[in-house]
């Protein structure tokens, strides 16, 4: 910078860290699935440009989320590959943003989760 610089108007812009998966669960009657983020999030409701390829097959193909605060909430689909061990994984293009964010201006979500069924009935 120079010194004619120095007290000029100027523009900033500040970008918030991207939302970070903390934990994926079950539902109790196992017909959604709850990841969990660090903070409030938004995004599409068409879940195959939320996950990869490999986790759109194992929720199902008409599998469709949505978000309630920091939840993303998959109501899982038909035809699933579902296990006991299932790991979920963003794409890179995820479109999940932190919630009241630009997109234009903000980090997208990312990364994958192992789903804990330590809390659904597996009966």
């Amino acid at each position: 910078y120079s010194r004619e610089d120095v007290g000029k108007p100027g523009e900033v812009t500040v970008t918030a860290d991207a939302p970070k998966i903390l934990t994926a669960e079950f539902s109790q009657d196992l017909r959604q699935i709850h990841v969990v983020f660090d903070c409030n999030v938004q995004g599409p409701a068409d879940c195959s440009v939320i996950f990869t390829e490999d986790t759109v097959q194992k929720i199902g193909r008409d599998a469709n989320c949505s978000f309630v605060a920091n939840y993303l909430v998959v109501d899982i689909g038909t035809s699933t590959r579902l296990t006991l061990d299932t790991s979920l994984t963003l794409t890179d293009a995820s479109q999940v943003y932190r919630a009241q964010s630009n997109p234009a201006l903000s980090p997208r979500a990312s990364g994958s989760v192992t789903v804990d069924t330590s809390k659904a009935s597996l009966k």
